[in-house]
């Protein structure tokens, strides 16, 4: 087939076809085919290229094949007859095993016998390993600038005049300027204008000397706003060769708001050391060792030190009691990380102890260094005081009643019934020396004696019931029995009374609280519970007594037991449920009420060691 190039360019094909052998070995794919693309020719280095085994197993396929689509082909095509050549045309093609690669092409239309185009001649490269770094280097360059734009920071490149040739979306940011009014401009804009003429000489020094006013490390400068307002800058410039010319790179961070921040922290540490130095509580910072590594003079006065001085380097350990009640407090903290209102007792530097409300927070040391411990005290010693006092005001009414009871007892014993009793004996005299008298008088005289035993009777009741003696002469079993036997009988309550016969001596506040409980027990039984029958038992134990009252009336209404429980006040004190148990409570005893349909149920424990001591 006879064929010449059309509009053959310098460089194209010809120097393939100088000589069949170099056509054959060369590392450029060589092809020749149809318009309809029919491969007629090609070298091994095309077949090895689509990755054919052979030269003679690509005739056995067309153009088309070679292509990712038939589509793809079709275009090359025409793109061909319509420029007659093609120069380094980048195009895809598709290998015998359907992967994909990129292709650098040259092509020219073979013109027939009759002047009509019927081939085309081509040579191909493989230029897959480049497109993949030119891609790399466009995402590579995308990510940049995705960077550049979403930077915290003001970014500028500037040409070897000092104009700026890019800026990023932060220098907008930074100096209040829209990006198309800065470009072009001299980076000096952006300063002060005392300033501009110095920074002028430094970019046009930086190239020849290296060593000019432009540092590689940040440096503070001044800049300018657009609104006129100066702003604290950290700039940090760089040098690179572009396009044969020295350039610079700006990175600029704004650090006026950090100043400011600054200052702000200084003007408020400043008044919290003010506040930390005059406050009334005691304020103080300690590692978790316990070394104090600050507080105030407020701290060490309540320690009992003449100064803050004096108390700093100390271990927080000399100011408890003891380790334990430091471990307690170290245990909390670690768990819960603050601790509020928390009462602890620490010791004062002559030993004295003193009651404290604390504050404490543990925070994270800074730079890998321990934790910390800071917290505030308040000496709440009086207030502990006042609260033991008004702890111990019910004890001390109980116990003021009771002497009360005890004198007015030994008054009514020792002094009014032995006045009913002379009495007594007085009438008895009257009613002898007057034998001959009136039978009226001596009947009046008669009723006088029988009211006067009686009055005499019932004061010694009353000072019995006031303070039974046999409780003080002999005990509280004596004395329960003696009680319940009276009482069963000026009640008809039927009591069943167990007391052991050995019960021996127990402590004096014990005995007495007891026999109060039984006392006002029995009297509640037979004044609400329409019981018969009334039980008491008393069992000593080697540490503790125990005293049960129980009956089988119609017990107390759960609303109104809790009312009576949780009823409080001075006035009470002494009077049913709520004195017994207070009674019990100085003691450090148990002390319950047990309701039901079966009747009620009042149990008394107290501890005999405690009590004794």
């Amino acid at each position: 087939m006879a064929t010449r190039h059309i509009a053959l360019k310098p460089g194209f094909l010809p120097a393939y076809r100088e000589g069949r052998l170099a056509w054959e070995h060369s590392s450029v794919g060589v092809y020749r085919s149809t318009l309809d693309g029919r491969i007629l020719d090609c070298n091994e280095s095309f077949a090895r290229m689509f990755g054919f085994l052979s030269r003679t197993e690509v005739f056995a396929h067309c153009i088309a094949d070679l292509y990712p689509s038939e589509e793809d082909a079709k275009a090359f095509l025409t793109r061909l007859q319509e420029h007659q050549a093609l120069t380094n045309y980048e195009i895809c093609g598709r290998r015998k095993d359907g992967r994909t690669f990129w292709l650098l092409q040259d092509a020219i239309l073979l013109e027939g016998s009759h002047g009509v185009p019927d081939g085309v001649e081509g040579a191909v490269v493989d230029i897959t390993d480049r497109k993949r770094r030119e891609e790399a280097l466009h995402r590579s360059e995308a990510h940049y600038r995705l960077a550049l734009e979403t930077a915290a920071d003001a970014f500028f490149t500037l040409g070897p005049n000092g104009r700026i040739l890019y800026a990023n979306a932060a220098a907008e940011r930074v100096f209040g300027y829209q990006r198309e009014q800065i470009l072009g401009q001299d980076f000096s804009l952006l300063m002060p204008e005392a300033r501009r003429e110095l920074r002028r000489i430094g970019i046009r020094r930086y190239p020849e000397t290296e060593e000019g006013q432009l540092r590689r490390r940040p440096v503070d400068l001044i800049g300018l706003h657009r609104n006129g307002q100066e702003i604290r800058l950290e700039v940090s410039f760089a040098q690179f060769l572009g396009d044969s010319e020295h350039a610079f790179t700006a990175i600029v961070r704004d650090r006026t708001s950090q100043q400011r921040a600054v200052e702000a922290l200084q003007t408020s540490e400043g008044s919290y050391r003010m506040l930390f130095e005059r406050d009334l509580a005691g304020v103080y910072r300690s590692a978790l060792n316990g070394r104090i590594l600050d507080c105030n003079e407020s701290f060490a006065r309540m320690f009992g030190f003449a100064s803050r001085a004096e108390v700093l380097g100390r271990r927080t350990g000399e100011l408890y009691p003891s380790r334990k009640d430091r471990r307690a407090f170290l245990a909390r903290l670690r768990e819960q990380r603050s601790l509020a209102n928390y009462e602890i007792r620490g010791r004062r530097k002559d030993g004295n102890a003193v009651w404290l409300l604390q504050n404490a927070v543990l925070l994270a040391g800074e730079n890998g260094a321990g934790d910390l411990i800071a917290g505030s005290v308040v000496d709440i010693t009086d207030r502990k005081e006042a609260e033991k006092a008004v702890r111990q005001l019910p004890g001390r009414i109980l116990q003021a009643q009771d002497e009360e009871r005890r004198r007015l007892a030994r008054e009514l014993h020792d002094s009014s019934a032995q006045t009913a009793t002379c009495v007594a004996m007085n009438l008895a005299l009257a009613m002898k020396f007057l034998a001959q008298a009136h039978p009226k008088a001596r009947r009046v005289l008669g009723d006088s004696m029988d009211m006067v035993k009686n009055l005499s009777q019932e004061l010694r009741t009353l000072s019995y019931l006031l303070h039974p003696p046999l409780l003080d002469e002999l005990g509280l079993g004596a004395a329960l029995r003696s009680f319940t036997k009276g009482f069963a009988e000026r009640s008809k309550l039927q009591v069943l009374a167990r007391i052991p016969k050995n019960l021996g001596r127990l402590p004096s506040d014990v005995e007495l609280t007891l026999f109060r409980i039984a006392q006002e027990s029995l009297t509640n039984i037979h004044r609400h519970s329409e019981s018969k029958v009334a039980r008491l038992q008393l069992v000593r134990g080697p540490d503790q007594v125990s005293l049960t009252v129980s009956d089988r009336g119609r017990g107390i209404p759960r609303e109104h037991l809790e009312r009576i429980l949780n009823r409080y006040s001075r006035s009470q004190l002494g009077v049913g449920i709520p004195g017994m148990r207070e009674r019990v409570r100085q003691l450090g005893g148990r002390f319950t009420v047990a309701c039901s349909s079966r009747g009620t149920r009042v149990t008394a424990i107290l501890p005999l060691g405690k009590a004794e001591s």
